[in-house]
C-alpha cells in the first residue's frame, strides 16, 4: 500500500467504542461493540498538547535499550 488514504477504515465507522484497555505493560485495546482494535507498536495518547498515556518498545523492554 504506498498510500495510508486507501486505507478502508469503513468497518470501524459507526461502531460503539465500549472499554479501552490502558493497563500498564500491555497492548493498547480499543474495544467496540462488534470486533477491537489492537495497538502493538509504540503508541501515545494526547489531550490537547499532553500525552495522558504512553507505551513505547523502550518502556517495555528497558534491559535493551539502558
Amino acid at each position: 500500500m504506498d498510500n495510508l488514504s486507501e486505507i478502508n477504515i469503513g468497518y470501524f465507522m459507526e461502531q460503539i467504542l465500549t472499554d479501552v484497555n490502558t493497563e500498564e505493560n500491555l497492548s493498547l485495546d480499543i474495544i467496540l461493540d462488534k470486533g477491537w482494535i489492537i495497538v502493538e507498536c509504540p503508541w501515545r495518547i494526547r489531550k490537547d498538547k499532553e500525552i495522558v498515556l504512553v507505551e513505547t518498545d523502550c518502556f517495555r523492554i528497558e534491559k535493551i535499550f539502558t
